[in-house]
């Protein structure tokens, strides 16, 4: 089996990008050791990706391979730390003409 995921491997050049991360088929990955320790590596460094026949991904980086753990997307509001949208509408205040108020004399 070992021989057969190499062998229909698909490869792809790809680039660090500025957050360390691998950008491949719309998702972020992180290199990760077979220890699950990240592993940092400067903008721009070239790697391949490797998409086995059983569908692992894997990341060539200086002739070193590395598990790719996939970096899960970030929301625009935080549910824990921001305030929902209906308790930061402020209610407007409403003003009334009174008649008392436009007599100053």
């Amino acid at each position: 089996m070992e021989e057969i995921n190499r062998t229909l491997a698909v490869l792809s050049t790809r680039a660090i990008d500025k957050g360390h991360c691998i950008r491949f088929q719309s998702k972020y990955y992180f290199p990760v050791t077979e220890n699950g320790d990240k592993r940092y590596f400067a903008e721009k460094t070239d790697c391949m990706v490797i998409e086995t026949f059983d569908g692992q991904l894997l990341a060539n980086i200086a002739d070193k391979l590395y598990l790719m753990e996939e970096v899960p997307e970030h929301e625009l509001v935080s549910k824990e730390f921001d305030a929902s949208k209906e308790a930061s509408k402020k209610e407007k205040k409403k003003y009334s003409s009174n008649e008392s108020s436009m007599e100053k004399s």
